[in-house]
This record gives C-alpha cells, structure tokens and sequence, in this order.
C-alpha cells in the first residue's frame, strides 16, 4: 500500500513539472514566439522580447540592410532610439496576453514598420 501511494506521488509531481515547464519557454527568438503561441498563451513580455529580437536580427541581416540603402549600424541605432517610444506606441492598447498567432504577427509588424526594421 505504501509503495501504491510512493508511486501516485511520483506521478502526480512529475505531472506538475510537466505542465509547468511547458508553459515556461524560453523566448529566444521570434520563432520561438510564433511556436509557443501555436500551443499556449503568450504575454505582452515575450511578444515584446521576439519583435525586439526581430528588429536586431533584421538589423543585423547585411544583404538586408545593403538592398534598403542602410547599414547595419544605422538600422541599430535606429532600433536603439526608437525603442521604447515605439514599444510604447505600439503595445499601449495590447492585451496583457494573447492566444492568436494571426494578432501576434499583426503586432510585430506594427512594431517592426515603427522602429524601421521593416522593408
């Protein structure tokens, strides 16, 4: 009976830290974003950390920034002294979560065109 209740235990704690962890994802680029949304909700945080890590990576894309007339350095310092007006423009009236991968994308946009790192 012991061993019964020890094993229920087990499988009741593994539970939770399954369910725990899987909501717990790193946001580590905007892909990981657009894949979490797929499968949970998302904060207004992590919208703002993958558009944020979007800008720097579109920034950061030489081909890119030659093809639009701009460098590298000039689309980050352009990134850098928009950022907070823009993320203020942009999230102000946003939800604190989202569920919908289509607002999601809608909202980065946004924020891309803002801060522009866009085409």
């Amino acid at each position: 009976m012991k061993l019964l209740l020890l094993v229920v235990a087990v499988a009741g704690i593994g539970y939770f830290l399954t369910q725990n962890s899987s909501s717990e994802i790193n946001i580590d680029s905007y892909q990981t974003l657009l894949d979490k949304v797929e499968t949970s909700d998302v904060t207004i945080e992590e919208v703002k950390t993958g558009a944020n890590l979007l800008a720097e990576f579109v920034c950061n894309d030489a081909t890119f920034q030659v093809s639009g007339g701009k460098s590298i350095s000039s689309c980050l310092d352009a990134l850098e002294s928009s950022k907070e007006r823009c993320e203020s423009r942009v999230f102000s009236n946003a939800p604190s979560s989202f569920e919908d991968k289509s607002v999601v994308t809608n909202i980065v946009k946004r924020y891309m065109g803002c801060v522009g790192a866009s085409s």
